[in-house]
């Protein structure tokens, strides 16, 4: 008997401490993604809303949404922070601009967040995981769950760009440079006059000179004239 009522005794001291402790001794965080709205979009900066619930939140945290291709992928996307967007980076890097909570009593919390234009995806389902951090980013928590977004982007069709038409660009007929005529160059014409000749004739001195042309002039002188 004294073993069952020492037995006895341990379950009622059990059971008092179970029953009157506060339940934040026992209480677990956890989180998971509730809803995201829309569940497709057809644009890399359209904005997603996410809405997280928060089950007994232990400090001060911060808190993400961020995009994956796949399991164990990379993760990537932008979460907006007070009207502005915040990069998603590693899990390893500073935390401290994501969406901060100071109030451990929060039991949801509301994300907007968007792919980013720079992103080279195709059109298909992608992941969304939220992530908590400490308060000094030295750890960090994965939710429950994860929420499936149907990305559905358009297809750029390439319509050919109508070419120029190959009509000749005129151009002004060349017209040939006259060149300048090759004009003899008029080198001084030798005089082939003959040279004017004295002839003694008997009684007279002829003096013959043609001047050109065929023309000449007789001189007489009387006799005896050197």
């Amino acid at each position: 008997m004294p073993a069952q009522y020492k037995l006895t005794v341990f379950l009622i001291v059990f059971l008092a401490i179970f029953l009157f402790l506060p339940k934040e001794i026992f209480a677990v965080f956890s989180f998971k993604i509730k809803d995201a709205e829309p569940d497709l979009v057809s644009s890399k900066n359209q904005e997603v809303e996410v809405l997280l619930d928060i089950t007994d939140l232990p400090s001060e945290s911060y808190f993400r949404v961020a995009w994956q291709e796949g399991e164990n992928k990379r993760y990537f996307g932008y979460i907006k922070i007070d009207g502005n967007w915040v990069k998603i980076k590693s899990l390893s890097d500073d935390c401290s601009e994501y969406y901060y909570i100071s109030d451990t009593s929060t039991n949801s919390a509301t994300l907007i967040t968007k792919i980013g234009e720079e992103e080279e995806l195709i059109s298909g389902t992608y992941l969304l995981k939220a992530h908590r951090f400490t308060s000094t980013c030295k750890s960090y928590k994965t939710s429950e769950n994860t929420f499936e977004i149907v990305v559905n982007l358009p297809t750029s069709t390439s319509s050919p760009s109508p070419s120029p038409s190959s009509t000749s660009d005129f151009s002004p007929t060349s017209s040939p440079t006259p060149s300048p005529s090759s004009t003899p160059s008029l080198s001084p014409t030798t005089d082939s006059s003959p040279t004017p000749k004295s002839i003694r004739v008997i009684g007279a001195t002829l003096l013959g000179e043609v001047l050109g042309e065929g023309e000449a002039s007789v001189s007489f002188f009387p006799w005896g004239s050197n």
